[in-house]
């Protein structure tokens, strides 16, 4: 009787070992890595919706700095390799985030692979397109098409000074000054700027960094902030509305 009870109680160790691997896909998330707003069916727009895959490994810290999202589309009744991306993690965590543009209906399953192949955690996700009949008063990526992104020192009157491709973390404290302009209305109430890192061993921006949101007016035709680089190499600031369109993309280089 012992050792049964001894059994079941590695048993339930076991498993609740395992179910505390979570897989969400969330609007955004709290500082300690609890999503907010997950769910697995979604309504996305007609030009995308970046939904944020939140992998959360409970109490435990992440074993591999190296991880993969592989993304499968349902097609013909099984799931076929539709994308994948890799997760460099550089700093001893339970969870990470990744945002993900998903520009096709469909039926999805996202999975969590270590770098010895190892899978963590599986999840389905179901995306469905937005009725345009909803959609009022949303201007196509195409409104956006001559907007500019100005890296500077400061603005003045709506002029940038003191242009700039990149910043200095010594020199410049990482500090810089990004101006956006238009031919046209921001027709938006709010920006929402992400930044990107390119990854170690990636051609590609794959380390998203944060995510600012500025409130402007919709009848600007130019707006402008500060941010701060805590850290040296290869950035991109993509800039969107409310609705996530795409406003404008820009690289910028950070040295030490």
């Amino acid at each position: 009787m012992k050792n049964l009870l001894q059994i079941l109680i590695l048993f339930f160790v076991f498993c609740g070992s395992i179910n505390s691997q979570e897989l969400y896909f969330t609007k955004t998330h709290t500082d300690q890595g609890e999503p907010i707003e997950a769910n697995r069916f979604w309504k996305i727009k007609p030009w995308g919706t970046t939904i944020e895959i939140l992998y959360n490994n409970g109490s435990n810290f992440i074993e591999d700095d190296l991880l993969y999202i592989f993304i499968d589309k349902q097609s013909d009744g099984t799931y076929q390799p539709f994308d994948s991306k890799a997760i460099t993690l550089e700093n001893q965590t339970t969870w990470f985030v990744h945002p993900y543009k998903f520009v096709e209906e469909g039926e999805y399953e996202v999975t969590i692979v270590t770098s010895s192949n190892k899978k963590l955690v599986a999840e389905k996700l179901s995306l469905k397109l937005e009725d345009a009949s909803t959609l009022s008063n949303v201007k196509s990526n195409t409104y956006y098409s001559y907007a500019k992104i100005v890296f500077c020192e400061y603005v003045i009157s709506n002029k940038a000074y003191g242009e700039k491709n990149k910043v200095s973390i010594s020199r410049d404290n990482g500090k810089i000054t990004i101006q956006l302009l238009l031919d046209r209305e921001l027709n938006t109430e709010i920006i929402i700027v992400d930044i990107w890192k390119k990854g170690i061993r990636s051609f590609e921006y794959d380390q998203h960094v944060e995510t600012k949101r500025f409130k402007v007016d919709p009848e600007w035709k130019d707006t402008f902030f500060k941010y701060k680089f805590v850290e040296s190499g290869d950035f991109k600031i993509s800039i969107s509305t409310a609705n996530d369109i795409l406003i404008k993309e820009r690289d910028i280089k950070v040295t030490n």
